[in-house]
């Protein structure tokens, strides 16, 4: 087995192989077609001011559930989510003031719209949602893995906290029928309070609170477990699985996203909390999707008509149809392959989105997953292991076990086909995956064991997650799916009181809905060819009986007719679930922490030459160079709260306060941000997250702090439109300045030399996106020049990363 070889592979051996496809591959064609891209503007008349002065949207605030009711971000959340209410040309006809704004004319609520997109190996996949539909659409014939749950959960302990002793492994691993019992035992109900309160699963949504142990160390230096496989009859979860049917069904999944997904966030986000999210069908059941500890969510979608599932059948030849399995067949032997559609008439298949993270990782991905079964009873893929705690707990609860002898070498029904085919697995990652290492990408073999996939392609790697069977084997990409697929999040629409006009706020609950109409005489004929003849649908509103003609802008003096119509039932709308957001722009996830993805603040050392660049919740160190240019100290990235104990959330700017030895950190919350100092003589944090407003910083607007900037002893705080100085010995001038270079006008309380270097720094960005700076300290008075961020990147080995 080879060990993980670090950053440099090139010393493993590369193996080549053949894969004899059978036919020549298509992809669609696309027609070109010459584009305007020039903006498009609104006809005058009809041109609407979305975003005129600041309003608070109590509807908007209501949709997302959102505590922070500023300005800007409910600005953010019309241009992500609502940039269609009010736009231009589309008849809205409501003020900004009015309390259904965010409705259609008949009051029918606006929902949010958003897309996103994700991808693996520069394959792209895209899902979005509209009027409480979602589509997902991606690439065909995607290559899955397959997987089976095991029955257990595994949970992590936290940081610091006592854990289960490994000796007393099994004495911890009760039964949930057995609790009472087994409580009056002081070890196990010690053993169980630990689980309880010291112990959890990954979840997304516990990421910013909770340290979970990483590494691959199973046992602390403690003796303590780090994590721990239960049952999903164990306590810990009380009896919500307690009459669970049997987790007897193989999944098949392929990821489709990198890392917490940086393109597809807001989308999924939204999605995932709405009412048809997380409702799991009686396969996902018997193939544990519901076990929530362990699929933090998931949204069951549809395939389209022409999507389908496809099975490598193989060519007609078993010799080479069959997966080589050593080095002499794959360099000496073609695989032949064939794929073709599984009869989804005799196979059952529900398929679902999933966000899911890999063992010890707390970031998550976004997957396509699928469980079928053969309806026609002609083949079977259900297992269980006859062995261990789940089992047991399966025999206590008088569960029938349909079969117990894994099957490797499944048979499918086919279209086009009488009798079911066995499938065949590949040798390679995936039948799109025939060179990753040109790419840098590790790997390539397919791991031909089920079980933690987190180290692949190095050491003893499985295919999936640890509660995972290792006897089922992943068949790489023995099957394909097409990603095309939608899913209504609220209600079908083929429901009879959905939509209807009666249906928006402003009728609620109400049968009859009173209509107007401007008065005429519609549909007579006109035509010669029906002279004589009349409309059976003619319609007069007029007291003359004569067709009202045009009268101009001015409508006034045309009768409104009104009348009732009975729409026989109440009119059902879509509910939308409200969530809570981050607008904040996602970035890219750093692989193994080798390079930065953003700069959120940097500053100085007050005696010593070093700087600080703070990325999220790790930092590196920057020291010069013999020709005093910045460059990372070794050993760094560290994390933020080590250094400077305390500091909980974003660092959203920093300084240093030379003349006293401090550096003020500054973190985002609400309703204001919270102010840290770390006094460097004392090695002590002596402002500990207090509020901004009770500190000397209380004069700073609640806007983003666009960049900061030092020179000396001054430091300047940089919002969208105007600074803020603050000098050592007099602290924040509250007056805001502005740019002299923008307005002409000479700040009084800048001096010319610094001005120049304001002006100088202003330039290196944009109104709209001010670059932040750090200056390194040298010997002497002397400073470095100021380096940007962008500069860094160029001029040091601080890495961003793409």
């Amino acid at each position: 087995i080879q060990e993980n070889p670090g950053t440099d592979f090139s010393a493993v051996p590369v193996v080549d192989f053949t894969i004899d496809f059978g036919k020549i591959g298509k992809v669609n064609d696309y027609v070109n077609v010459e584009l305007d891209l020039t903006e498009r503007q609104c006809i005058p008349d009809e041109l609407e001011n979305k975003f005129d002065g600041v309003v608070i949207d109590e509807e908007i605030v209501k949709l997302v559930n959102h505590s922070i009711v500023d300005s800007d971000y409910m600005h953010r959340i019309r241009e992500s989510l609502f940039n269609h209410t009010g736009a231009c040309n589309t008849q809205h006809g409501r003020e900004r003031d009015d309390p259904y704004y965010y409705h259609s004319n008949s009051g029918m609520p606006h929902d949010p719209s958003s897309s996103g997109f994700m991808a693996t190996h520069g394959t792209h996949r895209f899902m979005s949602m509209h009027e409480q539909t979602a589509l997902l659409v991606g690439d065909g014939k995607h290559g899955v893995w397959r997987f089976q749950e095991n029955g257990f959960i595994r949970v992590y302990r936290e940081q610091g906290r006592e854990g289960v002793p490994a000796e007393k492994k099994e004495m911890a691993l009760v039964d949930l029928r057995d609790k009472e019992t087994a409580e009056q035992d002081d070890d196990i109900r010690k053993l169980l309070e630990i689980l309880e309160e010291h112990y959890m699963n990954i979840d997304p949504k516990y990421e910013a609170e909770f340290n979970y142990t990483f590494g691959d160390v199973e046992v602390s230096k403690e003796g303590w477990l780090n994590w721990i496989d239960l049952p999903i009859y164990h306590p810990k979860f009380g009896d919500k699985y307690d009459d669970h049917v049997p987790i007897e069904l193989p999944l098949y999944y392929c990821q489709m996203s990198s890392p917490d997904f940086p393109h597809m966030g807001v989308t999924w986000h939204m999605m995932k909390v709405q009412p048809t999210a997380n409702k799991v069908g009686p396969l996902g059941k018997r193939a544990g999707i519901d076990i929530r500890e362990n699929f933090n969510d998931v949204i069951r979608f549809h395939l389209f008509d022409d999507a389908g599932v496809w099975a490598n059948i193989g060519q007609g030849n078993p010799e080479t149809d069959m997966m080589p399995k050593t080095l002499e067949e794959l360099r000496q032997r073609v695989h032949t392959v064939n794929w073709q559609r599984v009869d989804l008439n005799k196979v059952d298949i529900e398929v679902y989105v999933m966000e899911r993270s890999y063992h010890n990782a707390p970031e998550t991905y976004l997957s396509m997953l699928f469980v079928m079964e053969d309806t026609s009873g002609e083949t079977h893929q259900t297992y269980i292991r006859p062995d261990g705690k789940y089992y047991e707990g399966l025999m206590r609860r008088n569960h029938a076990i349909k079969n117990t002898v894994p099957d490797n070498f499944p048979k499918i029904p086919m279209e086009k086909e009488t009798e079911p085919k066995q499938v065949y697995g590949l040798a390679t990652f995936g039948h799109h995956h025939m060179n990753r290492v040109k790419f840098g990408l590790t790997g390539g073999g397919c791991p031909n064991k089920g079980g933690d996939v987190s180290g692949y392609p190095w050491g003893d790697a499985g295919s999936g997650w640890p509660t995972n069977y290792e006897e089922i084997t992943p068949l790489c990409d023995g099957f394909l799916i097409d990603i095309k697929s939608w899913v209504n999040l609220d209600k079908p629409w083929s429901e009879d009181d959905m939509f209807l006009g009666n249906a928006g706020n402003t009728y609620t609950n109400q049968t009859q809905v009173l209509f107007q109409a401007h008065a005429n005489f519609y549909g007579r004929f006109t035509d010669p060819y029906n002279e004589g003849k009349t409309n059976p649908h003619e319609m007069d509103m007029t007291e003359d009986h004569e067709i009202q003609q045009d009268p101009g802008t001015d409508t006034s003096e045309v009768p409104v007719v009104n009348f009732t119509i009975d729409f026989g039932k109440v009119g059902e709308v879509n509910e939308f679930n409200a969530v809570i957001l981050n607008l904040e722009p996602r970035q890219c996830l750093k692989p193994d922490e080798e390079c930065i993805m953003e700069i959120n603040a940097a500053f100085n050392h007050p005696t010593e030459k070093y700087g600080y660049v703070i990325s999220r919740d790790t930092y590196v160190r920057l020291e010069a160079d013999d020709s005093n240019l910045p460059v990372v100290s070794a050993g760094y990235p560290l994390n933020v709260a080590e250094q400077w104990p305390g500091i909980e959330g974003v660092v959203d700017a920093a300084f240093t306060d030379y003349n006293n030895g401090k550096t003020f950190f500054f973190v985002k919350s609400e309703p204001r941000r919270k102010v840290y100092s770390w006094n460097w003589n004392e090695s002590e944090m002596e402002m500990d997250g207090e509020d901004e407003g009770s500190t000397a910083f209380a004069g700073l607007p609640q806007g983003e702090i666009k960049g900061m900037a030092s020179y000396r002893d001054y430091v300047v705080f940089m919002f969208e439109n105007e600074y803020y100085l603050w000098i050592s010995q007099t602290g924040l001038h509250e007056e805001a300045q502005t740019w002299a270079s923008l307005t002409g006008d000479k700040s009084v309380h800048v001096s010319g030399e610094f001005d120049a270097f304001l002006s100088g720094y202003f330039h290196t960005g944009s109104q709209e996106a001010v670059e932040k700076h750090v200056l390194v300290r040298v010997d002497g008075d002397e400073m470095v020049k100021e380096y940007s961020y962008r500069r860094y990147e160029e001029n040091s080995d601080l890495q961003m990363c793409a």
